[in-house]
């Protein structure tokens, strides 16, 4: 901690729906003091591809939204908070899936706030 601030990371894993998302977003903008800092990240726009034969495969990712619905929603959640960073990185890996080479696309979202 520097001058008393917070830095809070919160991971988001096992949420399944948008809603409970955006609840538990909500109740981390709640619970940090003033000049505290939420760091959310995040992936979006998923997408799972099979090596072998290019077949689009149904993401296995239970909230898979596109990158602009999700910043949309982060910056409308921290309205009138600091943007201290926010980043869209995009990423892919090389996975194994059911015992098939999968090629997972994604845009990773770093979206760092601080409270005023």
């Amino acid at each position: 901690m520097k001058n008393g601030q917070l830095y809070l990371q919160h991971i988001l894993e096992c949420i399944n729906n948008i809603e409970s998302f955006e609840n538990v977003i909500r109740q981390m903008a709640q619970g940090t003091t003033d000049k505290g800092i939420n760091c959310i990240i995040v992936n979006s726009e998923v997408e799972e591809i099979d090596m072998e034969t290019n077949e689009k495969l149904d993401a296995m990712m239970e909230v898979n939204i596109e990158t602009e619905g999700m910043m949309n929603k982060l910056n409308q959640i921290y309205d009138g908070w600091e943007i201290v960073k926010q980043l869209v990185k995009p990423l892919e890996y090389k996975i194994i899936r059911n015992k098939r080479d999968v090629l997972l696309k994604t845009n990773a979202i770093t979206f760092v706030v601080r409270k005023r």
